[in-house]
């Protein structure tokens, strides 16, 4: 699965579609993301070409998609790619721009194959990445095909873990500085792990416990604007 912009700075969508000439016919390829017609057709036309060197439709471009109907087509898939293509000459940035959609792939139970990025190495799902070194065709393949799809993997437990441990942190904080108020506590920036899953009821549950844990938590609070 590769999702995102379609466009020929760093083309990630590009090279995710030139890997597929050196993985073997067990692997498929869905692209799913949006851009200008011009940068869309010359991938339409790539797509076209590989499906035929191959002789079966191993790429499909189904378009743009949001939503549950976004999330659904991740949890059809078992690798994400993150392949902006990143050299000596945007590496600074890249460094420090982190592409928060991994997080997304691993709350959907993907596994993730990207470059081997500053801003990924040091961060908390680092572990949870298969690298490449760099922006070349055949070694993404290689990374793709060394991603062990019988070891044990749950990317979402993690996520709520790390959830778990920012929502203590935030109302530690906020225990520590009760003059920062109300406003502030419907501010709350949760990263909330279950939005990340199609499953109504579960969003639901999700939203009246943190509502619910707002409002236990103010009634401590001794704060006069409240």
């Amino acid at each position: 699965m590769y999702a995102g912009v379609i466009e020929q700075e760093r083309k990630g969508a590009f090279l995710a579609v030139e890997t597929m000439k050196y993985l073997p016919e067990n692997y498929e390829l869905v692209i799913l993301g949006f851009g200008n017609e011009k940068n869309i057709c010359a991938l339409k036309e790539i797509i076209k070409n590989i499906n035929a060197q191959k002789g079966w439709c191993c790429i499909k471009y189904l378009g743009y998609m949001a939503g549950e109907e976004y999330l659904r087509e991740l949890q059809k898939c078992s690798i994400a790619l993150s392949t902006h293509m990143y050299d000596d000459t945007n590496m600074k940035s890249a460094d420090y721009t982190f592409p928060s959609k991994l997080l997304v792939y691993m709350g959907n139970g993907l596994h993730i194959v990207a470059q081997d990025l500053k801003c990924l190495r040091t961060s908390e799902i680092s572990d949870y990445i298969t690298y490449y070194d760099s922006p070349v065709p055949q070694l993404v393949a290689k990374a793709i095909m060394s991603v062990d799809m019988k070891k044990e993997y749950n990317s979402r437990n993690t996520l709520l873990a790390f959830d778990n441990q920012f929502t203590n942190s935030y109302f530690d904080r906020i225990s520590e500085q009760p003059s920062l108020g109300r406003s502030n506590m419907r501010l709350l920036p949760l990263f909330r792990f279950t939005l990340m899953q199609p499953d109504t009821s579960r969003i639901e549950a999700s939203n009246r416990y943190t509502l619910q844990r707002v409002k236990d938590f103010e009634k401590k609070l001794d704060n006069p604007y409240l």
